[in-house]
């Protein structure tokens, strides 16, 4: 929507993407989960936290995928039109399928910090950061727990990692495959 030609639409997307991007993530967790209750809404913890990551992921990613079109080569778009096509079959047929190639960083990128940002919803919603919590008060083997949650946490973001490279070289295969024809 920021790159939509409505004023309206393009500064109500400015102001969401200002706010959910640079207000801290635990600062909205608490505001959903503790400020709305002062208002009369009161959400459950998971709930809070889906809503929570989901206003920020979206925020974030809305970048990452607006920065990557930006990076097509405004041509393209030209050739898009000179031939015939619609604004939104370019967009479609043209000018998304490429920009999705260069969001895939950016996208694995933010996959690796929600992943480590769900630690910060421990407080209400059981995680792993929470589990361990309660595996130390249980069994006062701090350094033990946290080394081997550490250790989770480095398997899952190598596991992101992987998956977002693998995606990278699965396009980057097509691209050869398509060029080659």
């Amino acid at each position: 929507m920021r790159l939509s030609r409505s004023r309206v639409l393009s500064l109500i997307a400015s102001v969401y993407l200002e706010v959910f991007r640079n207000v801290p993530i635990l600062t909205q967790l608490f505001i959903l989960y503790f400020g709305l209750t002062y208002i009369g809404i009161t959400l459950p913890a998971i709930g809070a936290a889906i809503i929570g990551f989901g206003l920020n992921g979206a925020a974030i990613l809305s970048e990452v995928f607006r920065s990557s079109i930006r990076t097509i080569d405004r041509g393209q778009s030209e050739a898009a039109f000179s031939i015939g096509m619609t604004r939104s079959l370019a967009m479609r047929i043209i000018v998304l399928p490429q920009a999705f190639k260069v969001a895939i960083p950016g996208m694995a990128n933010f996959a690796i910090g929600l992943l480590k940002d769900t630690s910060l919803a421990s407080a209400a919603v059981p995680e792993l950061t929470f589990k361990a919590r309660m595996l130390v008060s249980e069994t006062y083997q701090t350094n033990l727990i946290y080394f081997l949650l550490a250790i989770i946490y480095l398997q899952l973001a190598f596991g992101a990692l992987v998956i977002g490279l693998i995606v990278g070289l699965l396009v980057a295969l097509a691209r050869l495959s398509s060029n080659s024809c």
